[in-house]
C-alpha cells in the first residue's frame, strides 16, 4: 500500500508529534508499504537548523518545503508560513501516486481541508488524525476565533473535512463525544480512538554528569513540556507555597520553556521547593522526567474535551507516575484510578493540589507503584500495539 503522511512539523522539528510520526512512518515502512513523508523545513524553534529537502529516513522518503522561521512574537509571518504550506501541500497530495492520505491537525482545520479536499479530487483515501479538535480548542481558551461568525465558519471548514474523511482518528472518547456533539456530526464508525505512545528518542545521548537529577531524599514533583496558558500552571507554584515549610524535602521542577514562564518564575520569586529549568533534548530529558517521584498532568476546564496531553506517555513509559489535575469525570482521571498509576486532585484549587502534593510525599510504596505504571505501560500503550492498529485502519480504510 502506498501511503502519504502530511504534518507541517516532522523531525527533527521539536514538537512531538514530528517525532512520533517519524516512528510511525518507520513502523508502516517495516510492514512493507510504501511510504512517504510530507511536511516543512524545521522552522518550530529558535535554534532549528535546515536539513535536506528530499532525502530517505528508516526505509521511507521524505519531502520538505521551505517556509520562514517560526517566531511567535511575528504572527503574520506564521500566517504567511501557512499559506504556503497549504499550498504546496495541496498539489503534492493531488499529485502523489498515494492511496491513503494522512493529516493531523496542524495547521488548525486548513491542513486537514486542504489535504482531504486534494484527496477527494485524486481519488485517494484520506485519514483525519486530531491531535487537537478546532475551533473548539479555540471556544475553550477564549480565543476570538472561538465566538461568532470565525468559528461558525471554522468549524463548517472542519466539518468538510471529516465529511471527505474515510476514518476520523482521535486521542480519547472525550474527544469522539466533543465531535459527536456538533450540528450534524460525522457517522460514528467513522471515528477511530487510537491513543500516542511514548516517543523515541532518535538523538545521541549526551553525558548524565551534568543533568538536574533529584538530591538524595528529595521528593521531586516535575512538569516536563511546554509552559503554555492551557495546563494552569499557576496552581502548582500557589500549591507549593502551602507546603513550603511543611514539607522541606519536597520539590517542584518545571522543565521546559513557554509563554507562562515568566509568571511562573514571579510567582516562585522566593520559594525554596520550585526550580526550573530550560527545554533539553529529549535523549537527556528522559534521565530527569525519570528520575522523579511523579509527573505532572495539568489542563484547565474544558480542554480533555477537544485534546489529550501527550506528555502522558513519556511519563508512562518511563515508568513515572502521574499526578493529575483534569475533569474527575474525564476518560485520564478515571484511567489512573482505576489503574492505580499515581494521585489525582479532588479539585482545581490550591488546597486540593497541595494535599495532592502530601499524600505522593508520603508515600512509601513508590518501588511498587512503579511497577504497576510500567506494567499498564506495556499492556496497554506499547508502540507495537498501536502501531498494529494503524496498520489495521490503513488496511480497512482502501477496502
Amino acid at each position: 500500500m502506498k501511503i502519504l503522511f502530511t504534518h507541517r512539523y516532522f523531525w527533527p522539528d521539536s514538537p512531538p508529534y514530528g517525532a512520533m510520526l517519524r516512528s510511525l512512518a518507520s513502523a508502516m515502512a517495516d510492514a512493507k508499504h510504501d511510504v512517504t513523508v510530507f511536511a516543512g523545513q524545521p522552522s518550530y524553534a529558535v535554534d532549528a537548523q535546515r536539513v535536506a529537502a528530499n532525502e530517505d529516513i528508516d526505509g521511507f522518503s521524505v519531502k520538505r518545503v521551505r517556509t520562514f522561521r517560526e517566531a511567535k512574537e511575528r504572527p503574520l509571518i506564521r500566517g504567511v508560513n501557512v499559506a504556503i504550506y497549504c499550498i504546496q501541500l495541496f498539489f503534492h497530495v493531488l499529485f502523489s501516486r498515494a492511496e491513503v492520505v494522512t493529516a493531523a491537525s496542524f495547521p488548525p482545520v486548513f491542513a486537514g481541508w486542504t489535504a482531504s479536499l486534494a484527496a477527494r479530487l485524486s481519488g485517494k483515501q484520506f485519514i483525519y488524525h486530531l491531535q487537537d479538535i478546532h475551533p473548539e480548542v479555540a471556544r475553550v481558551s477564549g480565543s476570538r476565533l472561538g465566538r461568532g461568525f470565525l468559528f461558525r465558519l471554522l468549524r463548517w471548514l472542519d466539518m468538510q473535512t471529516m465529511r471527505r474523511a474515510s476514518r476520523i482518528v482521535v486521542l480519547s472518547r472525550d474527544m469522539a463525544a466533543t465531535i459527536m456533539h456538533r450540528p450534524k456530526p460525522p457517522a460514528s464508525d467513522k471515528i477511530t480512538i487510537i491513543n500516542n505512545f511514548e516517543i523515541a528518542s532518535f538523538e545521541t545521548e549526551e553525558s548524565r554528569s551534568n543533568l538536574p537529577l533529584k538530591p538524595e531524599g528529595i521528593t521531586r514533583l516535575i512538569f516536563a513540556g511546554n509552559l503554555g496558558r492551557f495546563q494552569n500552571l499557576g496552581l502548582f507554584v500557589e500549591a507549593a507555597k502551602l507546603v513550603d515549610s511543611e514539607l522541606p524535602h519536597f520539590q517542584l521542577m518545571f522543565l521546559g520553556n513557554g509563554d507562562s514562564e515568566g509568571s511562573l518564575k514571579r510567582a516562585a520569586t522566593g520559594l525554596g521547593n520550585v526550580i526550573f529549568h530550560d527545554l533539553m533534548p529529549y535523549a537527556t530529558a528522559r534521565h530527569v522526567i525519570a528520575d522523579a517521584d511523579a509527573g505532572l498532568v495539568s489542563l484547565s476546564e474544558g480542554v480533555v474535551s477537544v485534546s489529550y496531553p501527550s506528555k502522558t506517555f513519556t511519563y508512562l513509559g518511563l515508568g513515572v507516575p502521574l499526578a493529575l489535575v483534569v475533569e474527575p469525570e474525564s476518560e485520564l482521571a478515571q484511567m489512573v484510578r482505576r489503574e492505580e498509576l499515581g494521585e489525582v486532585a479532588d479539585a482545581a484549587t490550591p488546597e486540593a493540589v497541595a494535599q495532592m502534593y502530601r499524600a505522593i510525599a508520603a508515600r512509601e510504596d513508590r518501588d511498587e507503584i512503579r511497577a504497576r505504571v510500567s506494567r499498564y505501560h506495556q499492556r496497554s500503550l506499547a508502540r507495537e500495539a498501536i502501531f498494529g492498529r494503524w496498520g489495521d485502519l490503513f488496511a480497512g480504510a482502501t477496502r
